[in-house]
């Protein structure tokens, strides 16, 4: 019982899942649950981390249980990859087909579970070179 409730704690405390793995100017944003399995997702928000300004913001109150995203320099689908075949629906930005990401800037993106009630976040940004993680602020 006492490793059973140990690891439900553990998982209340890392979930969602994320992890942004970032190469060759590219940041795959991964949200599998236990390294391969979909997770349930109803927001996905990214943000520069000096001003938090909002630069995308997506949403799907029906949570579909999406694998993770990539997102890239330059310019950006504003539905990259399937998240368009899972539902989501942009809010920003709201007239724009794409959005653009610069090399230098920090970025914050923020993932919201079902409900949006439990949130993760993770600080990166894009180097000439690719892209590299920053620490969490």
């Amino acid at each position: 019982v006492a490793i059973a409730t140990a690891l439900f704690m553990l998982g209340c405390l890392s979930w969602p899942p994320l992890a942004i793995h970032v190469h060759d100017g590219r940041a795959e944003v991964d949200v599998r649950s236990l390294g391969e399995y979909g997770t349930a997702i109803s927001r996905i928000r990214l943000t520069c981390h000096g001003n938090s300004e909002v630069i995308w913001d997506v949403a799907n109150p029906d949570s579909p249980q999406i694998p993770g995203f990539a997102l890239q320099v330059g310019e950006n689908s504003v539905l990259p990859g399937r998240l368009r075949d899972f539902g989501f629906r942009v809010s920003t930005p709201a007239t724009a087909e794409s959005f653009r990401l610069a090399t230098g800037v920090e970025y914050v993106i923020e993932v919201w579970a079902e409900g949006q009630r439990k949130v993760a976040s993770q600080v990166f940004r894009f180097e000439d070179s690719g892209a590299v993680p920053s620490p969490p602020p």
